[in-house]
């Protein structure tokens, strides 16, 4: 992934300015968090995804990917069209978290304590298949630990948030539902937690969901991720995932 350097940076955020027409800013805090877009270092939907910095995030960095709305809570846009990561075939405008703001190498392990909470609404899905990505537990240099899937079935009008779990590290994932009535555009909290060597997870009126945590992970660093990863690919600019965070917290 690329990082933007400072003029396009300052490109993004004048070009912004032309298209919101309220001045904004976020009440969640990104001095631990990165940004990666759905565009490369020159702003093109091809190539690497660009990564933009915590100081950046901090500094008030805006985009038509990710900007702050009047109530300051963040909305993150991913079009199917966009640019994605070395290790990924869909496009995502998607926090991840840093403990050290200068040092992704630094993580937090599984023996220990971390948990993200969130409060989110789901705007927008892709067309082709309802699915978007809202929170993740990832491993450095390894798969997810589970990933949050919302899928949105527009015959019934209404979506289900999944969490897709990986027992071991070289396992598939398993399937276990969190919530299943959450239409869109209506906020709707979750949670996901390791504690005392458990993976927790809870989202909307659903029953916590608690799992041991394979040995096999203990060597692993982690770190959180939220935002929005489209599941799926497309030619049209205008169709791709959208959601708007109202509230977003770590604690360790």
């Amino acid at each position: 992934m690329q990082r933007l350097p400072h003029h396009l940076l300052l490109a993004a955020s004048l070009a912004l300015t032309s298209t919101v027409t309220h001045a904004a800013s976020s009440t969640i805090a990104l001095s631990h968090w990165k940004l990666t877009l759905p565009v490369d270092g020159q702003g093109r939907k091809r190539g690497d995804a660009a990564e933009i910095p915590p100081q950046a995030l901090s500094g008030g960095y805006q985009s038509i990917w990710f900007h702050p709305t009047r109530d300051g809570s963040l909305l993150f846009w991913a079009p199917v069209d966009g640019a994605t990561t070395s290790g990924s075939d869909y496009p995502r405008s998607e926090l991840r978290e840093l403990l050290d703001p200068n040092d992704d190498d630094v993580n937090w392990h599984v023996g220990g304590y971390a948990r993200m909470t969130a409060n989110c609404e789901v705007l927008g899905v892709p067309s082709s298949t309802g699915k978007i990505v809202i929170g993740q537990i990832h491993a450095f240099d390894g798969p997810p630990l589970v990933k949050l899937r919302y899928l949105y079935k527009r015959d019934e009008r209404r979506g289900r948030l999944d969490a897709l779990v990986h027992l071991t590290p070289d396992g598939d994932s398993t399937s276990y539902p969190l919530a299943t009535d959450l239409p869109l555009k209506q906020a709707f909290d979750y949670r996901i937690e390791v504690s005392g060597g458990a993976l927790i997870m809870q989202a909307g009126d659903g029953a916590a969901v608690r799992l041991p945590i394979d040995a096999s992970w203990n060597d692993y660093g982690f770190y959180f991720k939220a935002g929005v990863y489209v599941q799926a690919n497309g030619r049209s600019a205008l169709d791709g995932g959208r959601v708007e965070f109202h509230a977003l917290q770590l604690a360790h």
